[in-house]
């Protein structure tokens, strides 16, 4: 038997992005850059917590807009079965909202060690740490986790996103905290190191197919989510079509579905992401009908 534990939503997590720089001194900032920002750390936050938290769910608000900066209140919530490692893993998070945080951060402090130049992992004590060794030498552990959304550059453009705002001299810094009762976490991204998150054009190429599979995780926010292939291959998925409420109604269906899609492949041919434009369900949910009565012999 599966027992299921749903915690109630989390007190909302604090986090304040701020720009700072002679650009911004007035308290204003142009409407497309505050808006690709926003969207760079939601995507990056959804992202993550998408890959590491399945069973989470999580509510982004805009609380407050001030002096170029922007208060967000982030509320979360878990749905686990027992024996999920996503429990354990929290009890040292302090909330899923804030380790969901802290990986981003890590990323963020990854990318500005590694200076977009050829990085190794390497493993190392007896508690297996993980490693990120740059191009001079420097170590920096992180977490083992978030290792496959790190490689893949899953949220580079994401960054890319909270960064493009940055000029030398006008808007000099980018800085991310997070505050609750337990305390603060920060990151940042300063002018000088904007060059580190530019994400260069990719040879990514688009073909319309059609994928059998699953619809592992949704978010209804951003219309993201995980699809699981029948050979077990998971593609982060976004959902490009007219009809949301059908899709969300999709997503509830337990089978299998044929989604016809948009898939971008990289220049070596692998499959990195779909855009989907219609699910069909591979199998009906079942339905059961009271038995006819007999009828009466003739």
């Amino acid at each position: 038997m599966i027992t299921l534990r749903l915690t109630m939503p989390e007190p909302p997590l604090s986090i304040k992005l701020r720009y700072v720089g002679s650009a911004v001194e007035d308290g204003t900032m142009p409407i497309e850059e505050v808006i690709l920002a926003l969207k760079g750390f939601a995507g990056a936050y959804g992202k993550v917590a998408e890959n590491l938290l399945p069973s989470s769910s999580h509510e982004l608000r805009i609380s407050a807009v001030e002096k170029s900066s922007f208060d967000l209140a982030i509320l979360a919530w878990i749905a686990s079965s027992q024996g999920n490692e996503t429990l354990s893993v929290l009890k040292t998070a302090g909330s899923a909202a804030k380790y969901v945080f802290s990986i981003v951060a890590k990323i963020i402090d990854v990318k500005k060690h590694t200076k977009s130049k050829p990085y190794q992992i390497a493993v190392e004590g007896s508690n297996n740490t993980t490693i990120i060794i740059n191009n001079d030498g420097g170590k920096m552990e992180f977490p083992r986790e978030a290792l496959e959304i790190l490689t893949s550059k899953l949220v580079d453009t994401d960054l890319a996103r909270i960064a493009s705002p940055l000029s030398d001299n006008l808007i000099i810094n980018a800085e991310l905290t997070a505050t609750d009762e337990q305390g603060s976490l920060e990151a940042n991204i300063a002018s000088t190191d904007k060059e580190y998150f530019v994400v260069p054009e990719s040879e990514e190429t688009g073909n319309p197919a059609e994928i059998s599979g699953t619809l592992v995780s949704l978010n209804k926010e951003t219309l993201r989510g995980t699809f699981k292939r029948t050979d077990g291959l998971k593609i982060p998925y976004r959902y490009i079509g007219e009809n949301p409420q059908g899709f969300w109604a999709s997503f509830s269906h337990k089978g299998a579905v044929r989604v016809s899609c948009i898939a971008y492949f990289d220049e070596n041919l692998e499959l990195k992401r779909l855009e989907i434009q219609q699910v069909i369900r591979l199998q009906g949910e079942l339905t059961l009908s009271p038995p006819e009565a007999p009828q009466a012999p003739q």
